[in-house]
């Protein structure tokens, strides 16, 4: 037990010196584990180094620390839970003070530490911390965790505690600035991504338009990351839904109040003012995709042989003529037009194979395609009687075996995926 005792004694050092630390730094705004510190001063190598408010923990120490931190917040869980109410007001001060510092410590190393997380909630809930506080506690962790679920979930577990006590939301703008710095230092970040977008549906239209425009140049500075352009989708058939649901809500309205009052002249001025503010809301949205359509072919021009971005192409396309382009026709605004359809989406591929002369080809022709078979595939499935295509069917079908003789070429691995959409379409 004599060789335990000092073991022990270094490990509180290190505990000790890390608290020390934050209390001297209270502005420390990022953390991250290192080999060795000894190449910032020159000097032996140090548990800690700090440098601009850049917090650095030595790996040689990193077990010794959270060995301690973690049996140390046991110790006081345990206390907290069994004599809380039966100490003195300032010996239940000390004891929250204490337990503060060991869940910040244990998570700074293990963001994951569920219980660790929970025992904070209840500290928020009692009072001991503000909401505020620990989204910066959480924005500092995610420095060095930025995939920790369990963090990100009790994240939004913080937001939605301090909006149903107050009424109100925490800075939205702190949430899409620590979503979107994550996102650029550890791509294809699932939570974060959806983090902001379920702050976003809190949020006014407006806003949602901003961080459109935001993406866009997220996305051309992010081309092979799937993400960005699975957020814009998002906000795209979101705000498509939330007009056409609100019209048609409007609608039905309207429609009530004229079989109550047909002598009013009021409720009809109303309800034309109504319909003509509900065209406009149409045309915009209308306008919105029309753009993206617009953005995205320029994207796959200027950046070609990517496949996230015929990959978002194909979702678009996909939902536009599906589910979109009918509910817009069936409204007859009177100055639409036709976004896309199956004949230009066909003559877009075909001016992009033509593009021999374009970098990675090779790359680009193979998405473009894959690109084309879904096409094909809607017009075997969903279209088959429509009269927007310049040829018959068994062109298509035609068409459809060229490409999937040539796919099999290119990508003998996938021979029994190519050939199962060959008997599914062509073969029926």
């Amino acid at each position: 037990m004599a060789s335990v005792e000092p073991k022990v004694q270094e490990s509180k050092k290190l505990y000790d010196e890390l608290n020390l630390i934050f209390i001297n730094n209270p502005e420390i705004n990022e953390i991250g584990f290192v080999m060795s510190s000894k190449d910032y001063d020159g000097l032996e190598n140090k548990p800690f180094v700090l440098v601009e408010n850049k917090l650095g923990i030595s790996f040689q120490w990193m077990i010794k620390l959270y060995s301690y931190a973690l049996t140390y917040f046991t110790e006081l869980k345990s206390a907290f839970e069994k004599k809380m109410n039966d100490l003195p007001e300032r010996h239940q001060q000390l004891l929250v003070n204490e337990l503060l510092q060991a869940t910040r410590n244990v998570l700074l190393i293990n963001a994951e530490n569920v219980t660790a997380l929970n025992l904070r909630k209840e500290l928020i809930n009692l009072k001991y911390i503000k909401h505020k506080d620990e989204i910066s506690l959480l924005n500092l962790i995610f420095t060095k965790h930025p995939k920790s679920g369990e963090g990100w979930a009790h994240r939004k577990w913080v937001i939605t505690d301090y909006f149903k006590k107050t009424g109100d939301y925490l800075d939205y703008e702190i949430e899409l600035s620590v979503c979107k710095r994550v996102a650029e230092i550890y791509p294809k970040n699932y939570y974060s991504w959806t983090h902001r977008w379920w702050i976003l549906q809190h949020l006014s239209v407006d806003i949602i338009l901003k961080d459109l425009e935001t993406m866009e140049d997220w996305v051309k500075r992010n081309i092979s990351d799937y993400c960005g352009y699975h957020h814009r989708y998002l906000i795209l058939t979101h705000l498509f839904k939330k007009c056409y649901n609100n019209n048609n809500n409007n609608n039905n309205n309207n429609n009530n109040n004229n079989n109550n009052n047909n002598n009013n002249n009021n409720n009809n001025n109303n309800s034309n003012e109504s319909k003509s503010e509900e065209n406009s809301n149409e045309m915009k949205i209308h306008k919105l995709w029309e753009d993206e359509f617009n953005f995205i072919h320029k994207i796959i021009n200027l950046y070609p042989g990517h496949e996230s971005s015929w990959s978002y192409k194909r979702v678009l396309t996909l939902f536009w003529l599906q589910i979109a382009q009918p509910i817009v026709f069936q409204r007859s605004i009177s100055t639409t037009v036709p976004i896309t359809s199956l004949e230009q989406e066909s003559q877009f591929v075909d001016s992009i194979l033509e593009d021999i002369d374009s970098s990675y080809y090779e790359q680009q022709k193979s998405f473009a395609q894959r690109y084309l078979l879904s096409i094909y595939e809607l017009k075997f499935t969903k279209f088959k009687d429509s009269a927007d295509f310049s040829i018959d069917i068994d062109q298509v079908k035609n068409n459809y075996s060229i490409i999937i003789n040539d796919l099999k070429i290119s990508f003998p691995n996938q021979i029994k995926v190519w050939e199962y959409k060959l008997n599914q379409f062509v073969g029926q």
